[in-house]
């Protein structure tokens, strides 16, 4: 299970290293042993969105906060957007799993940890229950058949995390 988790992250980050977007992880290079995989990606200092948020989005004047958060979900968005544009599903989209830095001011995502996903092709459905129970849609916890679609589910929980810095 795991050979196959990390094979099917290999070939994902490579695709995406030949089709790269600002808002997911910039891979540099992938090398592997006998033993291991190794991914070479940008450093992104600032930590995660779930410390972020506790450390310094709840500090903020609440006009600040807001048009903060819009923009973080903005980038989320636009990164989960080009990766399911390929078909490829992440399947543990959480706070921990997307990063932040900050330039100029300006607060930046990459969304990271491919480990889980995979490729579906057009009308495909999968039943496997991946990712982190607290981000499940209903119809991964409940065995059902899913799409790419039930991942709004876990942007949702995101947004109201980073809205309100607690989990739902």
């Amino acid at each position: 299970e795991s050979l196959t988790c990390a094979r099917n992250e290999e070939d994902v980050l490579r695709f995406l290293m030949m089709n790269p977007h600002k808002n997911v992880i910039h891979i540099k290079n992938i090398m592997e042993s006998l033993k291991a995989i190794y991914i070479i990606q940008e450093y992104v200092p600032k930590g995660n969105l779930e410390t972020f948020t506790y450390s310094h989005l709840n500090s903020f004047h609440p006009n600040d906060k807001l048009a903060c958060v819009i923009d973080i979900l903005k980038q989320i968005a636009e990164g989960m957007y080009h990766y399911m544009s390929y078909g490829i599903i992440h399947r543990d989209m959480k706070p921990q799993n997307i990063l932040i830095d900050i330039h100029n001011g300006h607060v930046e995502v990459k969304i990271i940890d491919f480990g889980f996903s995979t490729v579906l092709f057009r009308n495909e459905l999968v039943n496997q229950k991946y990712g982190t129970l607290l981000y499940l849609a209903p119809e991964i916890v409940d065995n059902h058949f899913y799409n790419n679609k039930v991942y709004i589910w876990s942007f949702s929980l995101i947004a109201y995390f980073v809205l309100y810095g607690k989990h739902f």
